[in-house]
């Protein structure tokens, strides 16, 4: 496969991950390199080979999705790994920051999910820019 295969496959994947997140409630958000590739060169980022998506974890509950949920909302091309409002599963390491994974059945390409959640201790440069308005919350990976 070409690298601008691949980039297609990976915008498919993209618009396959986020119509299926929305139907189930969920509103994602293009986040880490994916985020960086559209500010800098107004899509992927050339040498990119998976996507990273976004979502905030209350929402996600709130919504009640699900793994089967989300495999039925995404269609026969995609398979859902992996996925959960919490980790559920393959939890170990690096892993257990990725509530979720979506693979295309045609290319391989996969977009990983992570889930967001409100900081509960902020860092005192983050309370300082908190207390001077130029900031409201803090948001990290859970």
């Amino acid at each position: 496969m070409t690298q601008r295969e691949r980039l297609q496959g990976l915008t498919e994947a993209y618009k396959a991950a986020v119509e299926a997140l929305e139907a189930v409630g969920i509103e994602p958000f293009l986040e880490s390199s994916s985020l960086i590739g559209l500010l800098r060169h107004e899509g992927h980022m050339p040498w990119e080979v998976d996507g990273d998506l976004g979502v905030i974890q209350s929402q996600c509950e709130e919504s009640g999705a699900t793994k089967a949920s989300l495999q039925a909302a995404i269609g026969a091309n995609f398979e859902v790994l992996k996925f959960g409002c919490r980790c559920l599963e393959d939890c170990e390491g690096d892993n257990r920051r990725m509530a979720g994974r979506v693979a295309s059945k045609t290319t391989g390409v996969v977009i990983d999910i992570f889930m967001y959640a409100p900081r509960s201790t902020l860092e005192p440069w983050q309370q300082k820019l908190v207390a001077e308005a130029e900031a409201q919350e803090w948001w990290e990976r859970v």
